[in-house]
C-alpha cells in the first residue's frame, strides 16, 4: 500500500470519528422520562384557555377570549373566528401530548444554539388567566424530519416533539387574518340592531334612507325619507343578507398606515370609489352598546365579481378602520326605494290571542266575541254577539282573520285628506287581542279615481294606503256568513236505520236497517245495501255541515218562506235514527215510547237549485232548526244513488281465512271442499288433498263475484233459477267456537250479452253476472287435483323398462356397485345421458293437465293399446320393492307431441308434455340391433 493511499485512509476515519462525535453531541441519548414528562403543557385544557400567541419572526397573532367567542388583539383589533380558535386549541392538544426530554441536562448549562433555540423561529404562548403563561420555543428538526426540538419557557430542558406543529406558525405567516372572522357584522350587530342607515346608487336620489327600531314594541319604523311603519320581514331579509356578508380579501388597515402614505391613500381611495359615502352607496348599521358598523360600498374589479369596500367597525370611542373586498353581489341587496321597505300590512295579530272583532259597513254592524266560561276562561267557541246572539263558526272567523292578516296594500297615498272619506269610512273593522299593542282599528274609506281601489289606514294614522276594492268586498259580511256551518254530526256507528223520501211520494222512498253487522234495505225490495253508497248517504251527517247560510227564523210551517227555497215540497227528504248513546239497544218487544227515548231521529229536507250557484248548491233545511242553508250538489246525488248491492255475497277478502267448506252442485256433479285444519281437503266426488293455491283462487272468485246490473223481470223462471244450472254453498266460521254460517246461491241460465242470473237464498232480487266471472265455479274436480304424479328419490330407483307398443323392449338395471347396466336388449350400448334424462323426468313425473278419471274411456285415450310402456322398479320407505307403471296412448289434437297418459292402478288420464314424451320415446341406447 502506498503512502498516499495510507493518508487518505486516515483522513477518511478522522472525518467519520468526528461526525459520530458531533451526532452524539447533537442528539445525545434519551433516558426514561418521568410520569409527567411527556406533556408539553402540563394539565393542558382547552376550556380553560384565556389567550394565545403565535409568533412567527416579527409577525406576531394574539387571539384572546372574550366571553363565549374570541377576539384577535394582533397583528389588528377584530373579532376572531371562534370556529378556528377552537380548532387551534384541539390541535396544539393533540401535539403536545408527547415529548421526550433530550440526554444531559440534569445540574449542566444547555447549549441552545445546537438545537436551534438560542434565536428559536418561532414561539406558542398559552395562558389560562395569569399575567406569565406557558410559552414554547420551537428550535430546529432533528434528524427525524418529523420531529423538532422545542423548549418551554427558560426550562433547562430540550425535547423533541412532533414538527406538524410547525404547520400552526406557517399557517398565519402565510396570511396574518387567517385566524381572523371575516363576517363584517356579527351577531351583536344583527341581533340588537338598534336603527340602519342606507344609501344606495340605485335610489332616484342621494337621500338615505333610515330605519329605526322602536324599543317599547320592537318594531321597526321608517324614519327617514318618509315616517312610516317598516315592513319587519323586509328588514330580517336585509339584516339577514348583512349576517352573511364576508370579507373576500383583506387589503389595507387604514388605521396603521403610516403618515408619510396618507396622500398615497387618498389616492387609493379615489381609485377604488370610495370617498365620500362610496361610489355604490352605504350601509350603516348601529347596535347596542354604541356598536356601530358603516360600510362604504366602492367600485367593482375588473371580472366584476368582488367589490372594494371601506368597513369602519365602532366600539364607543375606539375604531377600526379597513379596506376590503367582498362580494358584488351584496350590493343587490340595498333597496332602490324606501317603498321596498315600508309595511304594507294593516292589522297585525296573532289569530290565537284575538278575543273580539268588530265589523262596521254596508251590512250593518257585527260583533264576534270568544265564549268564556263561568270562571271567565276562553273556551274557544266564538259566538256572534250583535245583531243577535248566536253560536259563530270557528273556522269561518278564523279564515276571515287570515284574510285580514294577509291584507295587503297595493300602493301609497300619502297623507289624510277629506276626498279619501275617512270620515264617513265604507267600513271599519276592528280587532282586539290580549296581547298589548296587537290588533287595531282598520278604517277603509272612498273608491279611487279608477275604482280599483280604496284608501284605507290604521285609525289615527296619518299615512293611507291604496287596497284592491275587490279585496275590500270580500271582507263585507253579513251575519248570516259567520253562523255556526256544522248543524250536525252523526255518528255512523250508531246508525240503526234511514229513510230515503223522494219528490214528496211517500211510495217513491228507500229505507235501510242495520242488521246481522250489515245493512238491508226494506223497501223498495228486501236486499243488502251496497256499504259504499251508504257510507256516503250517512256521510252527509258526519257532520252535516253547510256551504252557506241563506236565511234564518225561518219555521217549518211557514209554507210560504219555504216555497222561495222549494222547501215547501222537498225533492229528498232524508231521514237518519241513532242511538243516543252506548246503551244497550231497545229490545223488539219494548214499546215505540222506550225505543224513541233510546234514539234520536234526523231530517234533512232538500230543495231546489241555487239558481245562481256556480258551485252547483241546493237549499236545504234541517227539521228543528230554523235555518235555511245550502250544500253542495255532489252531497245530494249521494241520496239518488243505488243503494243494492251488487255483490253476489256479504264477504270481504279478509273473511277468506275464515271460510270452511265450499260445495258446488252441477247436473249430475258434485264439488265438496272442508277445512278441517289448516289446508283444504275435496270430499267429493272423490277425497283427496288438492293444489291449494288453485283453492284459493276458487274462494278469492266467489267472494268478489259481483253483478254488472240487476234483473228487471219478476218471475224466476224467466231466469231459470227454477232448474239451476248451478248451486254454489259457502260455510263462514263464526269468530269464536265451531259455529258456522252458511251463505247460498242459485245460477240459472245465460241470457245474452247479459250473464248469468244469480239469487240468493235471502234476497228477493235478481243479479247479472258477467260469464268469465264464473269460470272457476265450474270447473271439474280436477282442475284441483296436483299435477305431481311421480315423486321418487333417483338413487332409489332401481330398474327402467321402456317398451314401444309390442316391440321389443329396453331394460337397464342398477348393479351393487350403484352403477348401471343396460340387460336388454343384449350387446346394446346405453347412453348414459338418455338415462339421466329419464330418471330425471320419472322421479318428478308432472302432468301438463288433467282431463278425465276412469277405467273406461281407455279406449278413447288409445290407453287400452299404449304407444309406449315405462315401467319404474323403486325401493320404498321399508325397504319393499316398488312397481310404477306409465302408460302413454294417444296424441293430443292440437297440441305437438302432446300424449294422454295413465299410471296403472290409478284411474286419472292425464296429458304429458310432447318435450317429455320425447324422452322416453329416445330410448336407453345408442341402437337396437334387430
Amino acid at each position: 500500500m502506498s503512502t498516499r493511499s495510507v493518508v487518505i485512509l486516515l483522513i477518511v476515519a478522522l472525518s467519520l470519528a468526528v461526525m459520530v462525535l458531533l451526532f452524539e453531541r447533537e442528539v445525545g441519548r434519551e433516558v426514561e422520562p418521568g410520569p409527567d414528562e411527556y406533556k408539553v403543557f402540563k394539565a393542558y385544557a382547552k376550556d380553560q384557555v384565556k389567550l394565545v400567541n403565535l409568533v412567527r419572526g416579527d409577525l406576531t397573532v394574539q387571539l384572546v377570549r372574550q366571553g363565549e367567542g374570541w377576539q384577535m388583539n394582533s397583528p389588528v383589533r377584530a373579532v376572531a373566528a371562534s370556529s378556528r380558535v377552537e380548532k387551534l386549541l384541539e390541535q396544539l392538544g393533540d401535539l403536545m401530548e408527547v415529548a421526550r426530554p433530550i440526554k444531559g441536562q440534569a445540574g449542566e448549562k444547555i447549549d441552545l444554539e445546537q438545537y436551534g433555540l438560542s434565536n428559536p423561529w418561532g414561539k406558542i404562548i398559552v395562558s389560562y388567566g395569569g399575567v406569565t403563561g406557558a410559552q414554547l420555543s420551537l428550535g430546529q428538526r432533528t434528524r427525524k424530519h418529523n420531529q423538532l426540538y422545542a423548549r418551554l419557557g427558560e426550562e433547562n430542558r430540550v425535547m423533541v416533539i412532533d414538527a406538524k406543529v410547525m404547520k400552526l406558525l406557517e399557517e398565519v405567516a402565510a396570511d396574518e387574518n387567517f385566524y381572523r372572522s371575516r363576517r363584517i357584522f356579527q351577531d351583536k350587530h344583527i341581533n340588537k340592531a338598534l336603527s340602519i342607515e342606507l344609501v344606495s346608487s340605485q335610489m332616484p336620489s342621494e337621500k338615505s334612507i333610515v330605519l329605526v327600531k322602536d324599543q317599547n314594541s320592537g318594531r321597526w319604523l321608517l324614519s327617514l325619507p318618509v315616517k312610516d311603519r317598516a315592513d319587519g320581514q323586509a328588514v330580517r331579509k336585509l339584516l339577514d343578507k348583512c349576517a352573511d356578508l364576508r370579507v373576500v380579501e383583506f387589503i389595507l388597515n387604514i388605521d396603521q398606515t403610516k403618515p408619510a402614505d396618507q396622500a398615497k391613500l387618498v389616492q387609493m381611495l379615489e381609485v377604488y370609489g370610495l370617498t365620500g359615502r362610496g361610489e355604490a352607496g352605504a350601509v350603516l348599521v348601529e347596535a347596542e352598546g354604541m356598536q356601530v358598523v358603516l360600510v362604504h360600498l366602492g367600485r367593482a374589479d375588473k371580472q366584476g365579481k368582488f367589490r372594494y369596500a371601506l368597513v369602519e367597525n365602532r366600539a364607543m370611542l375606539a375604531g377600526n378602520r379597513e379596506l376590503v373586498k367582498i362580494p358584488a353581489e351584496f350590493v343587490e341587496v340595498l333597496p332602490r326605494s324606501a317603498e321596498a321597505l315600508r309595511d304594507r300590512r294593516f292589522l297585525s295579530f296573532e289569530s290565537q290571542a284575538v278575543n273580539e272583532v268588530r265589523t262596521s259597513g254596508p251590512e250593518g254592524e257585527i260583533v264576534l266575541g270568544q265564549g268564556r266560561s263561568s270562571e271567565g276562561q276562553v273556551t274557544g267557541q266564538w259566538l256572534i254577539q250583535k245583531p243577535l246572539e248566536t253560536a259563530a263558526d270557528k273556522d269561518i272567523v278564523e279564515s276571515f282573520l287570515k284574510e285580514l292578516q294577509e291584507l295587503r296594500a297595493r300602493s301609497f297615498a300619502g297623507t289624510v285628506r277629506a276626498e279619501m272619506g275617512f270620515n264617513n269610512p265604507y267600513l271599519r273593522i276592528e280587532v282586539n287581542s290580549d296581547e298589548k299593542g296587537k290588533g287595531g282599528s282598520l278604517e277603509i274609506g272612498a273608491l279611487t279615481a279608477n275604482s280599483q281601489a280604496r284608501y284605507a289606514r290604521l285609525k289615527r294614522d296619518r299615512v293611507v294606503r291604496r287596497v284592491d276594492a275587490a279585496k275590500v268586498d270580500g271582507l263585507v259580511h253579513d251575519s248570516l256568513y259567520f253562523y255556526e256551518r256544522k248543524l250536525a254530526d252523526v255518528d255512523r256507528r250508531k246508525v240503526k236505520s234511514f229513510r230515503i223520501t223522494m219528490a214528496g211520494d211517500q211510495k217513491d222512498e228507500v229505507e235501510a236497517v242495520y242488521k246481522e253487522d250489515q245493512w238491508w234495505l226494506s223497501k223498495p225490495v228486501a236486499v243488502r245495501a251496497e256499504s259504499g253508497v251508504v257510507r256516503g248517504v250517512l256521510g252527509i251527517f258526519n257532520p252535516l255541515r253547510a256551504q252557506r247560510i241563506v236565511a234564518d227564523g225561518v219555521a217549518e210551517n211557514d209554507t210560504a218562506a219555504l216555497g222561495q227555497y222549494g222547501l215547501d215540497e222537498p225533492g229528498y227528504k232524508l231521514t237518519v235514527v241513532q242511538k243516543k248513546d252506548a246503551g244497550t239497544e231497545p229490545s223488539e218487544q219494548e214499546g215505540e215510547e222506550t225505543t224513541a227515548k233510546a234514539t234520536q231521529e234526523h231530517v234533512l229536507l232538500i230543495g231546489s237549485a241555487v239558481a245562481d250557484g256556480q258551485d252547483e248548491e241546493y237549499y236545504s233545511l234541517l227539521r228543528g232548526r230554523e235555518v235555511v242553508f245550502t250544500i253542495r250538489k255532489t252531497a245530494v246525488d249521494k241520496l239518488g244513488g243505488d243503494l243494492r248491492s251488487k255483490k253476489v255475497l256479504p264477504l270481504t277478502n279478509r273473511q277468506i281465512a275464515r271460510l270452511s267448506k265450499v260445495e258446488i252442485i252441477r247436473p249430475g256433479e258434485l264439488l265438496s271442499l272442508e277445512k278441517p285444519r289448516e289446508n283444504w281437503q275435496v270430499v267429493a266426488p272423490k277425497k283427496f288433498w288438492p293444489n291449494q293455491e288453485a283453492v284459493k283462487r276458487l274462494l278469492e272468485s266467489i267472494v268478489v263475484l259481483s253483478a254488472a246490473e240487476f234483473g228487471t223481470e219478476p218471475d224466476e223462471k224467466q231466469y231459470g233459477l227454477d232448474k239451476p244450472t248451478m248451486t254454489v254453498s259457502v260455510g263462514l266460521a263464526e269468530e269464536q267456537g265451531d259455529k258456522q254460517k252458511v251463505y247460498r246461491f242459485v245460477v240459472g241460465k245465460l241470457l245474452k250479452d247479459k250473464g248469468y242470473a244469480i239469487k240468493t237464498e235471502d234476497e228477493d232480487i235478481v243479479r247479472l253476472v258477467a260469464a268469465e266471472k264464473l269460470e272457476a265455479l265450474g270447473q271439474s274436480y280436477l282442475a284441483y287435483r296436483k299435477k305431481e304424479m311421480l315423486s321418487l328419490k333417483r338413487d332409489k330407483i332401481r330398474g327402467i323398462e321402456i317398451v314401444h307398443g309390442k316391440g321389443k323392449a329396453q331394460r337397464a338395471e342398477r348393479d351393487q356397485m350403484g352403477g348401471w347396466q343396460l340387460k336388454v336388449p343384449a350387446g346394446g350400448a346405453l347412453e348414459l345421458a338418455k338415462l339421466d334424462a329419464i330418471l330425471k323426468l320419472m322421479s318428478g313425473l308432472r302432468a301438463k293437465d288433467l282431463v278425465a278419471d276412469t277405467l273406461e274411456q281407455d279406449r278413447e285415450f288409445g290407453l287400452d293399446k299404449p304407444a309406449l310402456t315405462v315401467t319404474i322398479e323403486a325401493v320404498g320407505e321399508e325397504n319393499e320393492k316398488v312397481i310404477y307403471t306409465l302408460l302413454i296412448g294417444a296424441a293430443v289434437e292440437d297440441e305437438s307431441g302432446s300424449r294422454y297418459a295413465r299410471l296403472e292402478g290409478d284411474s286419472t288420464v292425464f296429458v304429458l308434455a310432447g318435450e317429455d314424451v320425447d324422452v322416453l320415446e329416445e330410448g336407453l341406447v345408442f341402437e337396437v340391433g334387430n
